[in-house]
Parts: structure tokens; sequence; C-alpha cells
């Protein structure tokens, strides 16, 4: 079995990454989670 990756398949990862990253950060439920998680 030969893997290889490319530039291009990086950049889906990232674009697939990132639509799925948007909708979530815009709920409700994440910024409750991060006002609650404490970094310091």
């Amino acid at each position: 079995m030969k893997f290889s990756f490319n530039m291009e398949d990086a950049s889906q990862v990232f674009v697939g990454a990132f639509a799925f990253a948007v909708p979530i950060s815009f709920s409700k439920e994440a910024w409750r989670l991060g006002r609650n998680t404490a970094f310091s």
C-alpha cells in the first residue's frame, strides 16, 4: 500500500477542519465551556 500526502491533501484537511470548527465555535455550549475553563 503506497501512502502519499501532498499539499493538496493538507489544504483539504485544513478546509474541512475549518468548516467543522466555525459552526461549533458560535454555539452557546462552546462559549459556556470556554468561559468556565480556567487556563491560568
